[in-house]
């Protein structure tokens, strides 16, 4: 990374007449640094690119861009003060609705330097969109998805006449050609490291009694369901994971680029494959030098290269989503969305067990003791209460800064207690313990340790809010 950075020159050209129409040209060097100057190395075995975020300093002017559909398709500004960061702390939420799905548990914890991860949960139409973003190489994709999500849901449903299937797919079309004006945008004003920026997703759109899942890259979702005897929980995993180590997926890129020697790469360092030698998931937002000539030769000549030998005949990645679409059983009890940063902690399993013990008067007391020193609610953990504009919406958010807390809202928070499950099981914690773990500064050390963790628990049946195990004796 550091000779292909000597590579470029010391500044930025200036670009002439930068919000002109036509087609992107490349700067020739990387864009102003992000706060201090840190950029952001890209890494895939022995393959690197260097690209700055700078956006940040931009302070998202560029990112709130019109789609091509509907120019309105921003964010309403009031709701991003429940833009969950966890950059200071975990941070939790809970959502109740009043009616099916009777309440939404939403939590995330930041091992990146910016957080990459975005949650949405929102009311729309006839029910709630409520998903997950996991970024790569930057934030900025997952955030324009995040801030774009209710309105351009809201337009596929209108779009594919309220048929799901087709609307889940319509609904990831306007948000690739929205972040692409948005990125083009960007790249005009002299950033080339937007058409680097990318986001996996998974999002659920649930009703009374349905739900839609619509799902790209290595996100998971997992529905749980109460036991046939009705005294335990078992789990079905609803989504796979797209990324080249798949040979299914790996098989369609290699089918899509015929004349291509290598359009995907094993790299013996990391040990895994690669599209172009440079991205691990084959379907993503964003990602767009891999996808449109335009943003491959919008990078500087000094990165071209890095991604890949001639011939180049993108796209090499797809944002054509894996839809599932079911009826809501009287057995099903939550649907879990989460980043890769859980699963890579936690089981299915493990998942499941964890919210099997939900009112389990012991099963973390514990735990509780250890964070937080003490049987009662710690004031270290801050909590707000908020309604939205849909009827029922009533929103409490709880977040803890400068260390470790435990709390009884932590305890009623299916998405928090699956955070802690997964940081208790991380290698560090169990070495040297969580305090050790969650101490460490979101950056590079933290991220060695983990990744960015955001889950999302929509609870599709009333007494999945008390637990399944209140009903009846524990085992």
């Amino acid at each position: 990374p550091a000779r292909l950075l000597k590579q470029a020159p010391a500044r930025p050209l200036q670009a002439s007449q930068p919000k002109q129409a036509g087609p992107l040209r490349s700067v020739g060097a990387p864009p102003p640094p992000l706060g201090a100057g840190i950029p952001t190395m890209l890494r895939s075995g022995g393959r690197a690119l260097a690209a700055c975020a700078s956006g940040f300093a931009l302070g998202y002017s560029a990112l709130r861009g019109p789609s091509t559909a509907n120019s309105e398709a921003v964010h309403t500004p009031g709701h991003d003060k429940y833009m969950m960061a966890g950059a200071e702390g975990p941070e939790w939420a809970s959502h109740l609705l009043g009616k099916r799905p009777w309440a939404v548990h939403t939590s995330c914890i930041a091992a990146n330097a910016p957080i990459e991860d975005r949650i949405v949960v929102e009311p729309c139409a006839e029910g709630i969109i409520a998903g997950v973003y996991d970024g790569h190489y930057g934030p900025r994709t997952a955030e324009w998805a995040r801030q774009n999500t209710r309105v351009l849901y809201t337009e596929a449903l209108s779009a594919e006449g309220g048929e799901q299937e087709n609307s889940m797919t319509k609904f990831y079309e306007l948000v690739e050609e929205g972040w692409a004006g948005a990125a083009r945008q960007t790249i005009r004003e002299g950033d080339w490291s937007a058409a680097m920026e990318g986001s996996c997703a998974l999002v659920a759109y649930v009703t009374d009694g349905r739900y839609v899942v619509g799902n790209l890259g290595d996100c998971r979702a997992l529905l749980v369901k109460r036991s046939p005897d009705g005294l335990g929980l078992r789990h079905e995993q609803l989504t796979k994971a797209h990324n080249a180590s798949d040979p299914v997926e790996r098989e369609r890129v290699c089918q899509e680029h015929p004349n291509e020697k290598e359009p995907v790469i094993y790299l013996p360092e990391p040990g895994t494959w690669y599209v172009r030698g440079t991205l691990q998931v084959t379907r993503a937002l964003g990602d767009l030098f891999l996808k449109r000539l335009e943003f491959f030769n919008a990078l500087p000549a000094t990165v071209r290269p890095v991604v890949g030998p001639e011939p180049f005949s993108p796209p090499y990645v797809s944002h054509t989503p894996e839809v599932v679409v079911r009826d809501i059983e009287k057995d099903d009890m939550y649907l879990v969305l989460a980043s890769d940063g859980l699963w890579d902690e936690l089981s299915n399993t493990e998942v499941t067990e964890i919210l099997r013990r939900m009112t389990m008067p012991t099963a973390f007391a514990s735990m509780r003791k250890m964070l937080s020193g003490a049987n009662g609610p710690s004031s270290q953990v801050q909590i707000e209460q908020q309604t939205f504009e849909a009827p029922n919406h009533l929103v409490a958010r709880a977040s803890i800064k400068n260390g470790l807390a435990y709390d009884e809202s932590v305890e009623r928070n299916a998405g928090q207690r699956l955070l802690w499950g997964a940081l208790l099981q991380n290698p560090v914690s169990r070495r040297y313990g969580v305090q050790s773990l969650t101490q460490i500064p979101p950056g590079r050390q933290r991220r060695s340790a983990h990744d960015d963790i955001s889950v999302v628990v929509i609870l599709l049946n009333k007494d999945a809010e008390m637990g399944v195990d209140s009903a009846g004796p524990q085992n």
